[in-house]
């Protein structure tokens, strides 16, 4: 599997282990289309952010701490399940990565002179590797012979799985400068229904002793802003905490939301006008 075309990436030990259906974002490969502007912090949406704001670390948790360029991390895999030759490239060899199932890829030069390239995996047996490939990996590439000019990865519904282990599903962009500066989105559907996004994200711990770290967070009515976690546990509250605090800021608002083991919530909130609680 050396010469796929793909940055590598590592699965890595974690506490944190794929959550089936939804691990990085929602099975129906949903994209969000909300609000990218700073939101303006207040009583009526503080607690809203911070409820979502909850959801996305452990989302987002499951990359691990990024080392560059990509790392995904699930207690269900403890492998290198996809590795690269980055100077060579040759997408005919995907096809002979798969000793079980298909791995199929189209390239396409685009008039600007990028290189598009999708690939499609259907219950691909990697090999070297106990686990099987499904989904879609499209590449957008600036230079095709240098990938330090830049390129885009963008994980539809990629799901990896293994016997007696839990699916890991990711719907996660990569978008990178070089090989090893890259910035990643990974977008949800929150418990609201609405469409979030988390970026920039890193964290480290695990949902028991609890995951600490920063992240901008993106919710789809109110717009971005910077968080800051503190032991966000996980467990007895589905998709949120179950303890720990997440402190969020953006322009001349900042606002806060502690996390309770009873699934409540409670938190702070500043802006230009005021202060209060919730």
């Amino acid at each position: 599997m050396k010469h796929l075309p793909l940055i590598m990436v590592s699965l890595l030990v974690s506490a944190c282990g794929g959550s089936g259906e939804d691990a990085l974002g929602s099975s129906s490969g949903i994209s969000f289309n909300g609000n990218l502007q700073a939101a303006s912090i207040t009583s009526e949406n503080v607690e809203a952010i911070g409820k979502t704001a909850g959801e996305s670390v452990q989302r987002a948790a499951q990359t691990g701490s990024l080392p560059s360029p990509i790392t995904v991390v699930s207690s269900s895999f403890e492998e290198i399940i996809v590795a690269t030759q980055t100077n060579n490239f040759s997408a005919s060899a995907l096809l002979d990565s798969c000793t079980t199932g298909s791995a199929e890829s189209t390239s396409t030069t685009l008039d600007n002179g990028k290189v598009s390239q999708t690939i499609v995996y259907n219950r691909c047996k990697l090999s070297g590797s106990n686990n099987t490939a499904n989904g879609r990996l499209t590449a957008l590439y600036n230079n095709i012979n240098n990938l330090d000019a830049g390129f885009t990865l963008t994980y539809t519904n990629f799901t990896l799985s293994a016997s007696s282990t839990s699916d890991l599903r990711l719907n996660v962009t990569v978008a990178c400068a070089d090989r090893s500066t890259c910035t990643y989105n990974s977008d949800f559907k929150g418990s609201d229904n609405d469409v979030h996004r988390i970026s920039a994200f890193n964290f480290t711990g695990n949902s028991s002793t609890g995951f600490n770290g920063s992240a901008t967070f993106y919710h789809e009515r109110h717009g971005r802003v910077s968080i800051a976690s503190s032991g966000l546990t996980y467990g007895a509250c589905d998709t949120r905490p179950s303890g720990g605090v997440i402190a969020f800021s953006s322009t001349n608002s900042s606002g806060t939301i502690d996390f309770d083991p009873d699934c409540t919530v409670s938190g702070t909130w500043t802006n230009s006008t005021g202060s209060g609680s919730f």
